[in-house]
């Protein structure tokens, strides 16, 4: 019977791998002996679909993807020995069972003059902050909930710049947010991103407590410290575990837990805690809020990647009470059935690194880089193909029953919906708004802080100077299995754009130049789909849209300002007719007269 069991495994195999190259695969990866699923367990494959590398999520389930079926696959969790084996024997049983590494229990404190354990955190922070730069393709989520209800989902991915422990960059590839209201507000964490980059693990924070990490002497880690072996796993390598507690109760110190090698000092995992936490870069946006309270668990695991040492993933679990100030107890009788001071939100954040040594073509747009991740997401057109194409987490029942919320009670933005983004909300309002034939833009519309200017009586169309509105093409590439995939989309740069007037013939004027430019995206488009084009090309197409766009748009502005710019506006009406089938003169109830 032993001896049958290779010929069966080969005819599941032979069998397997066509089913699983047709469409993707949930795996799930479960403790074998407890069958509890392991979250964001790490998932790499020996060939390059997704940069070679995926991840769980809190449920324990990664999706694996067609282009991973011939692959080698090796899934791994902190304490559990690395199971490896061809992708497609998933096919039969997708489920993934870990065996935990032997654990000896080492409930020990150091006392005394004992240096061991401070030494070896010593040497484990120099060589985090060691690490080398190195760019990887990165994925972010954060959700947030309150009183049991969902409220915010946020989904980008990024360029990740990560050098020494930290994360010293995120360029944006694309985003996309849900939210729900809550007490009649929405209530959402704006600039997540830049709480992970601001927590360095390994050096002084200025933005956060003291890490056990950062220190150079043993001296001095033990002035501030208190260590305890709580255990020791052994496997391949002996892993100890270590709780660290501060001795400064007054919140400027970390506590926690850190799993390290005991031979090379390198760290496995990073537990950062604080409770009622006093130093953070959290603030609240509303001005008669306040933040009563912060509770926060950082974790970061690390990896080997082409023999050094990376950071893999950070997770930020954060509990947030905000305290309303601004109401006053004279107008208690106004509030809403229900109402309470207190609004605690619950947030989860992961940044995994998923594709170290590789990066995305970022797209083809200026935009403010300092601005909040909301503000960035919202600027960029929402990009169907490339979120198909995506190795996002796999989505929970309970992620999927918020998202259903999100789009019956509340908000999707950046979801490919029509419209101007964010209009219904001035907090978080774009200055961008991407083209439809459907939707025309007014000025009035787009959010404070763009390039409008206060309301004035309306210029005629022979003296518009003030009027210089700016239009990019978005273009977004990828490689995808056999050629490059592209989108790209008109953009009308609010930021950039400066303007006098609200009146119809100005809102006209703005359309009409618009449309002239989605007239030249669309020639662009179709010089980009013909077969085996390069990037270069690509890059070329782009520079001589946006040139053509440009002398039409000088061509059109000087159009206004002639003594026949009612005639000349009739003319460029009539072309955008017959190449968009728009309207604009009758859409604004203009006439022009010839």
């Amino acid at each position: 019977m032993a001896g049958s069991r290779p010929l069966v495994s080969l005819v599941l195999l032979a069998f397997a791998m066509p089913c699983m190259a047709q469409r993707p695969m949930d795996v799930r990866v479960l403790d074998s002996a407890s069958g509890a699923p392991l979250p964001y367990a790490s998932v790499v494959s020996a060939g390059r679909a997704h940069g070679g590398a995926l991840i769980a999520n809190e449920e324990g389930v990664f999706r694996l993807p067609p282009a991973m079926a011939a692959d080698t696959v090796a899934v791994s969790y902190l304490g559990y020995r690395t199971a490896r084996f061809p992708a497609a024997a998933l096919a039969a049983l997708p489920v993934v069972r870990l065996e935990p590494l032997a654990t000896e229990l080492r409930a020990v404190e150091v006392r005394g003059r004992s240096d061991a354990l401070y030494n070896l955190l010593v040497r484990a922070g120099k060589n985090i902050r060691r690490i080398a730069p190195y760019e990887a393709r990165t994925y972010f989520e954060l959700r947030s909930h309150s009183e049991g209800l969902p409220m915010e989902a946020i989904e980008c991915f990024y360029n990740g710049h990560f050098a020494g422990g930290n994360i010293e960059g995120l360029d944006l590839k694309q985003g996309r947010i849900g939210l729900l209201p809550h007490q009649g507000r929405y209530v959402s964490n704006l600039n997540t991103s830049r709480a992970f980059m601001l927590l360095h693990p390994a050096e002084r924070n200025s933005a956060f407590p003291a890490s056990p990490l950062q220190y150079t002497s043993a001296a001095k880690l033990r002035g501030h410290y208190g260590l305890q072996l709580v255990s020791v796993a052994r496997g391949p390598q002996v892993l100890y575990r270590i709780a660290f507690t501060p001795k400064d109760s007054s919140g400027a110190f970390f506590g926690g837990e850190v799993w390290v090698d005991s031979a090379s000092a390198e760290v496995q995992r990073l537990l950062l805690q604080c409770r009622d936490c006093r130093k953070h870069p959290f603030q609240p946006v509303w001005p008669d809020a306040v933040l009563h309270r912060l509770d926060l668990d950082h974790s970061l695991t690390f990896a080997r990647w082409n023999g050094h040492q990376i950071l893999a993933t950070a997770e930020m679990d954060y509990s947030v009470t905000f305290r309303n100030t601004g109401a006053g107890d004279s107008l208690a009788a106004a509030r809403p059935a229900g109402y309470k001071r207190d609004r605690t939100m619950q947030s989860k954040g992961i940044l995994h690194a998923y594709a170290p040594g590789s990066r995305f073509l970022l797209p083809y747009f200026n935009y403010d880089k300092d601005q909040t991740d909301y503000w960035k997401i919202l600027a960029m057109p929402y990009d169907s193909m490339f979120w198909d194409a995506a190795p996002t987490l796999v989505r929970t029942p309970g992620q999927q029953q918020d998202q259903a919320l999100f789009a019956a009670q509340g908000l999707l933005a950046g979801y490919g919906l029509p419209g101007l983004p964010g209009r219904e909300l001035p907090l978080f309002g774009s200055s961008y708004a991407v083209w439809s034939a459907h939707r025309r833009i007014r000025i009035k519309d787009l959010q404070p802080g763009t390039g409008a200017r206060p309301p004035q009586p309306a210029p005629g169309f022979g003296d518009a100077q003030p009027f210089r509105p700016v239009v990019q093409l978005y273009l977004n590439v990828d490689s995808g299995a056999h050629a490059l995939r592209i989108f790209s989309a008109t953009v009308f740069d609010g930021f950039r754009s400066r303007f006098e007037g609200t009146g119809p013939q100005d809102n006209l004027a703005l359309n009409i130049y618009f449309d002239l430019c989605e007239i030249e995206r669309r020639k662009m488009q179709a010089a980009l789909e013909r077969p085996g084009i390069t990037l270069e090309q690509v890059t070329l197409a782009h520079d001589k849209a946006e040139l053509n766009m440009k002398r039409t748009g000088f061509r059109f502005l000087d159009d206004l300002r002639s003594p026949q710019a009612q005639e000349k506006l009739a003319g460029w009406n009539q072309l955008i007719l017959a190449e968009l089938g728009v309207d604009n003169c009758r859409l604004f109830g203009i006439t022009t007269g010839k």
